[in-house]
C-alpha cells in the first residue's frame, strides 16, 4: 500500500508520495496533536480512522474552514469516494473516542 497527496490546482494535478505522516492546513489546530499516534509501516486501511479522527476533531475547532469529511480510496488505478453511509462508522468512532477521552480526563 502507498499513500499519496493529490491536489488539483486549476485542474492540474500535483501529486506527491507520502512516506511518513503529513498534516496540511492550519498549524494552530489542536487536532494536530493526534498525529503523534502515527506509526510507520502501518497499513493504509488501519490509518483511515486516525486520519478521519484528525479531520473531524479539527472541524470542531475550525468549523469555518472544515465542513465535513471526504475520503477517496484509490486501488489499482480506480478510485472510490466513500458515501455518507460508509463514513458513518468513522464519525461514530470519532465521537466515541472523544467521549472516552473526556470521561477518563475527569474520572475520579
Amino acid at each position: 500500500m502507498q499513500l499519496w497527496d493529490v491536489r488539483l490546482v486549476h485542474r492540474e494535478p500535483n501529486v506527491d508520495q507520502i512516506t511518513g505522516s503529513v498534516i496540511s492546513g492550519a498549524r494552530g489546530s489542536g487536532a494536530r496533536f493526534f498525529d503523534c499516534y502515527y506509526k510507520e509501516n502501518t497499513a493504509i486501511g488501519k490509518l483511515s480512522f486516525l486520519a478521519a479522527h484528525i479531520v473531524l476533531t479539527a472541524g470542531r475547532f475550525q468549523w469555518d474552514m472544515i465542513r465535513g469529511l471526504d475520503i477517496v480510496l484509490f486501488r489499482r488505478g480506480e478510485y472510490h469516494e466513500l458515501s455518507e453511509e460508509e463514513k458513518e462508522p468513522l464519525h461514530r468512532r470519532s465521537k466515541e473516542l472523544n467521549e472516552t477521552i473526556r470521561t477518563r480526563l475527569f474520572a475520579e
